[in-house]
């Protein structure tokens, strides 16, 4: 989607008594996928969208796009999101808004499904369902995976990751990563081991001793800036086998291979085997400097309220191709840089010290081209902190299971969800070709209250659309036909 008024702009903004109507243009030969909506009015996005102001979108998978196996499965959306009512309330102060002035005071932090507090979702035993998930939070992360006290088996298979088909769909994965801003279609499919009726609770954790977990300054608990995932139940299902199955319990059907009609589009090619010079390298650096205000001892005192000591207490920016930092505070702002459409860009994400983020890209996304873990630092973590070693060795696991070279985004934790929560151990770099334009191409970390508080910024895109389409077609391995596919 284009970045130019009347579309995807987000550096226009609509005031109070206006009104305007926006168009988004969807191409014929767009990809079918789960994609999201939420306001982004700079220094508000936090309190509008953390509120509950935000929605899916689904483009259709045309008929014949999908194997028969996955055609015509059931399908279940989710919207979540993790709702921290004190810190809605003093995000609201930053922002001059008193929209929440009513929950000063209030420490709750719930995780909400389709804007209900708990959610429970029927299934049919030995049934795939696609489970199209939109998570929307501010400041959280999940790692989803289920549970069950009553007998209940669940699997899992990643067929996409933000409106994407993966390469190697379905995938089996022992648990979902969600950043603020990730969707995720996953196929789930569960049976009872104990009887006819069963449920299985889909809860976020870390896999972490209880002690490090307390809210206490001896631990690594609600205060630790770089965790960040919320713990807790965020929904259930209930699963029920048919009266005519037998009592064993029903197999689930065998999943093929994902083989996409028409795949990949030319603007999905793979440019994970371009060679290195033929790519356009820069750097992009998540930046936090601290320094004391006077709102630090009012609103940022630790327990619960310790979460937004870092936005209080500091300032955010982003530093492009090691310049100086940038904090993009007013709209009018000008470009930070500039890319030539119908290149191959390489970017190597870089988020030192204890603070790790999603980063988030407008109008296009972009294809993971390396993961590289430092296994020497890990080893050397896992020697200094023997506790950190459950939670350590199941991370690396789960992110080799959720991020490979190959798979496309437009959200990514720069510290893969906090691994060591630092990029000397994860290094992440991302490939992709600037194709829509003349625009501009906003960035920001998708933690909301970073964003809001100056780490973002754009870059103007310079070319044409038909050459930078030209220069995708002449990368191998993408669908000759991908234009003519008409909705």
């Amino acid at each position: 989607v284009g970045a130019n008024k009347p579309s995807d702009d987000v550096l226009f903004s609509i005031k109070p008594g206006e009104h305007f109507d926006y168009s988004y243009p969807i191409p014929s030969w767009h990809a079918s996928g789960t994609h999201w909506y939420h306001p982004h009015r700079h220094h508000a996005t936090t309190h509008q969208a953390h509120g509950g102001a935000f929605g899916a979108i689904i483009v259709d998978d045309l008929p014949g796009d999908l194997p028969l196996a996955c055609a015509g499965m059931a399908e279940k959306l989710l919207n979540i999101n993790v709702l921290n009512v004190s810190m809605w309330h003093t995000i609201g102060i930053l922002s001059m808004d008193d929209l929440s002035k009513g929950a000063d005071g209030v420490n709750s932090e719930l995780a909400m499904v389709n804007g209900q507090p708990w959610s429970e979702i029927n299934i049919k035993e030995g049934v795939w369902y696609r489970f199209r998930i939109v998570f929307a939070s501010n400041i959280r992360a999940l790692r989803l995976s289920p549970f069950s006290w009553n007998g209940a088996q669940c699997q899992l298979r990643l067929i996409a990751k933000d409106g994407i088909y993966i390469n190697d769909a379905p995938r089996e994965v022992s648990k979902i990563l969600l950043a603020s801003g990730n969707r995720a279609d996953v196929l789930v499919g569960c049976k009872c081991t104990k009887g006819r009726k069963c449920s299985a609770t889909f809860a976020s954790n870390l896999n972490l001793p209880e002690w490090m977990l307390a809210d206490n300054p001896k631990s690594l608990g609600a205060d630790a800036s770089w965790k960040r995932t919320f713990l807790g139940p965020v929904f259930s299902v209930k699963i029920q086998r048919p009266w005519f199955k037998s009592k064993t319990g029903t197999r689930l059907p065998f999943l093929p291979r994902l083989k996409l009609k028409n795949w990949p589009p030319c603007y999905l090619a793979s440019l994970t085997q371009v060679p290195q010079n033929k790519v356009v390298n820069h750097t992009l650096e998540f930046k936090y400097n601290h320094s004391d205000n006077s709102l630090w001892g009012k609103y940022a005192t630790g327990g619960p309220q310790g979460m937004f000591t870092s936005l209080i207490g500091g300032s955010f920016s982003l530093i492009w191709d090691n310049s100086t930092p940038i904090r993009f505070l007013h709209e009018d702002q000008p470009a930070s840089g500039t890319i030539k459409m119908g290149t191959v860009q390489q970017w190597t994400l870089l988020s030192p010290g204890p603070l790790y983020h999603p980063f988030h890209q407008h109008v296009q996304p972009f294809q993971i081209a390396n993961v590289h873990v430092d296994t020497a630092l890990t080893d050397a973590w896992l020697t200094l902190a023997p506790a950190w070693t459950p939670y350590i060795k199941e991370t690396l696991a789960t992110v080799s299971e959720w991020y490979k070279e190959g798979d496309w985004h437009d959200t990514l934790m720069t510290a893969a969800v906090g691994l060591l929560a630092n990029n000397t151990a994860l290094n992440i770099a991302i490939r992709f070709i600037p194709l829509l334009g003349p625009t501009n191409i906003v960035m920001h970390c998708h933690w909301l209250q970073h964003e809001d508080q100056g780490m973002m910024l754009y870059l103007n895109s310079t070319g044409t659309e038909s050459e930078a389409i030209k220069f995708a077609e002449g990368i191998t391995g993408c669908s000759n036909d991908w234009r003519q596919r008409s909705r």
